[in-house]
């Protein structure tokens, strides 16, 4: 599971919707999450649950890093679905 230090900014359903490359692929967005999976992630959350956006530090040197968004759930890392900027 995602380690609470990844944790970078609680965040909204809104906001990463509103920042998600759209279903047509077009190049408006500014992150890629697959959309079957993004509902499924999003139906997850529950009554006191946060959403936060997580990445790997570069000292735990994964190829790459990691990102993309975590369900916390009473302060801990519940569940979490990658993503990847497009930039």
């Amino acid at each position: 599971m995602i380690p609470n230090e990844w944790l970078v900014a609680k965040t909204s359903i809104d906001r990463v919707e509103a920042l998600m490359q759209p279903k047509d692929n077009s190049y408006r967005g500014h992150i890629y999450l697959d959309h079957a999976q993004w509902e499924q992630f999003k139906a997850k959350l529950g009554p006191g649950d946060e959403l936060w956006e997580f990445r790997s530090p570069p000292e735990t040197g994964q190829t790459g890093g990691q990102e993309g968004y975590v369900i916390v759930r009473e302060g801990t890392p519940a569940e979490a679905i990658p993503g990847s900027r497009l930039w």
